[in-house]
């Protein structure tokens, strides 16, 4: 399967509550975690572009996304919210750059998101109706992204990279590491000051906060390939969660911090596989949980009341945008 990537495929995910499997029939079909049934999945959207990384409203009324579809300037990408049966799709912002990862805040008064409208990417905040649309990094010269709430709202968590390095001659360096040094910072909303969590000569990216606030689960290059780790949020107990010679990426937390979600890339020949895993913190025991070639599967989202989950899937349509599809699904607890 050809994986069309721009510079939002990175935070795929990346930053949700739980995960679904998927059988060899359609995206979501078969689903099995938290040991009980789910029901077969119901597109939520259905269209020819590109619409993932889904995320509920705290009240589970609602969830935005991400989609690429007209009238986005030049396909680039716009935040977009619709009601929890994916009706009413409304985008958020109307911006040249793309604007992706938006989160919504506990108290479901605000939402995070990266926006790359002057040029580089940076951490943006909204009203819930797009409005107040502000800069909180205000980093021109880095590569701001994957940002994530802390669970009281009054923090958020995400990564800075350097600017590209160039040559001597003005030409961009070519490296295999995309964020140059890309770094985790925790910032306080109220004041702006933001604190560096880790400290390594390869990126450290997209953290995710556990439930209980006090450590951070992410993607590190550190030792070679993606690999997840978690630390404490003041920067101590680094752990190595993942070991695989394939990519870990797009972690998040499940309920009772026991345990994680993740994607695996296995490689990038047609057909690869993407698919979610969970991991036993304490046993490091790791569980496969989808199964479908060629399908590009991400993380997804638990509704508050734990009777729903929300997730996205990238399969080949050769009608559709750059010959794929992503659309979002929904499965309900039986």
């Amino acid at each position: 399967m050809r994986i069309f990537i721009y510079r939002i495929v990175g935070y795929f995910c990346l930053l949700c509550t739980s995960t679904v499997a998927v059988s060899s029939e359609q995206p979501g079909k078969s689903v099995s975690l938290f040991d009980y049934g789910w029901s077969d999945p119901v597109n939520l959207t259905n269209h020819d572009y590109w619409d993932f990384d889904p995320d509920f409203s705290p009240d589970g009324s609602k969830i935005v996304f991400h989609s690429n579809r007209p009238p986005s300037p030049g396909n680039r990408g716009q935040i977009y919210v619709m009601e929890a049966d994916g009706s009413n799709p409304q985008a958020l912002t109307h911006t040249e750059g793309t604007n992706h990862g938006a989160r919504w805040s506990p108290d479901g008064t605000h939402i995070i998101f990266t926006s790359e409208r002057d040029g580089n990417p940076e951490i943006y905040m909204m009203k819930p109706d797009g409005t107040e649309q502000t800069n909180l990094t205000n980093n021109p010269d880095g590569y701001d992204s994957g940002a994530v709430w802390s669970p009281d709202g009054r923090h958020i968590a995400y990564f800075t990279g350097m600017e590209k390095p160039e040559t001597d001659e003005g030409e961009s360096i070519d490296s295999p590491f995309r964020y140059w040094n890309a770094e985790i910072y925790i910032m306080d909303l109220q004041t702006g000051e933001r604190t560096r969590v880790t400290n390594s000569e390869m990126d450290d990216i997209y953290p995710a906060f556990s439930n209980d606030g006090k450590k951070l689960a992410f993607t590190s290059i550190r030792d070679g390939n993606k690999e997840i780790y978690t630390v404490n949020v003041d920067g101590t107990g680094l752990q190595r969660i993942t070991n695989s010679p394939d990519s870990d990426l797009a972690v998040t937390w499940l309920p009772g911090d026991t345990h994680l979600t993740f994607r695996n890339n296995a490689g990038n020949a047609p057909g690869y596989n993407s698919n979610i895993y969970t991991v036993d913190l304490k046993k490091r025991t790791v569980k496969k949980v989808t199964d479908r070639p060629g399908t590009v599967y991400f993380s997804g989202n638990i509704s508050p009341d734990k009777s729903s989950v929300i997730y996205s899937a990238f399969t080949v349509d050769e009608s559709a945008f750059r010959g794929e599809r992503a659309d979002i699904y929904m499965v309900k607890k039986q």
